[in-house]
């Protein structure tokens, strides 16, 4: 994400590796950037709450729930969500600490879109000094699950190592299609140096990780989920 008053440039990213596999699918990452105008100034995540709701197409639906900490004056925030390896970006809303959706357009309450190359920005828009707020980014990431022979996997970079601002504390919760006994379902984890992560599964079909100390800046947490095959129903894809 990024915050400030200017809206963010598009950076040029190389595709990653995680676990020894050679695919990007998605990576997010968090950039704040101070208004022109800034004397003491400083943006951080208090927390951060992923749910990705994988769907029996492939596709999966993304609630990020944020709490910003802003010190000074602050105008924006963007969400950055590379698009290169999905079949798109959709139905995109951000909602309020409420859960009231915010309308679109260019004034403090509202929200907006945009896209520069593979980039789509979900940027909200307000006049906030010395406080918290929270938002909620939703969007459909389309047809990410990978298929291979054995079973299938949903890959999912949360931050990458460009990611400029400290999260207080994140937790990431996967659920699944149907009722899969937690015993068929694997996982990994890779994060940076220093970082506690606690997996669980609160029931069938689901998997919590949680960084409870938080994740510092410029550090990654990037997770895979292996599931059985029929879970999800393979999809021709061509990209």
């Amino acid at each position: 994400m990024r915050s400030g008053e200017n809206r963010p440039h598009r950076r040029v990213r190389e595709a990653g590796f995680a676990f020894g596999f050679a695919v990007l699918l998605i990576a997010l990452f968090l950039v704040a950037l101070p208004t022109a105008s800034a004397q003491a100034k400083d943006v951080g995540i208090a927390n951060m709450d992923v749910v990705l709701d994988v769907q029996q197409n492939g596709d999966v639906i993304v609630d990020e729930t944020v709490t910003f900490r802003f010190e000074g004056n602050y105008h924006f925030v963007a969400r950055d969500i590379p698009a290169q390896n999905t079949g798109g970006i959709t139905d995109i809303e951000v909602r309020d600490a409420n859960g009231n959706r915010l309308p679109k357009g260019d004034g403090p309450g509202t929200y907006n879109t945009f896209k520069e190359g593979d980039t789509v920005y979900i940027q909200v828009n307000f006049d906030l000094t010395d406080t918290e707020a929270t938002w909620t980014f939703h969007y459909r990431a389309k047809t990410v699950v990978m298929f291979w022979d054995e079973g299938d996997e949903l890959r999912w970079y949360v931050l990458d190592d460009t990611n400029s601002i400290p999260i207080g504390a994140l937790r990431v919760t996967v659920k699944l299609p149907g009722s899969i006994p937690p015993d068929q379902l694997s996982y990994a984890v890779q994060s940076g140096f220093g970082v506690q992560v606690d997996t669980s599964s609160l029931g069938p079909s689901t998997i919590v990780h949680e960084a409870a100390g938080g994740v510092p800046a410029y550090t990654r947490f990037w997770t895979v989920t292996g599931f059985p095959k029929g879970v999800v129903k393979y999809v021709w894809t061509a990209r």
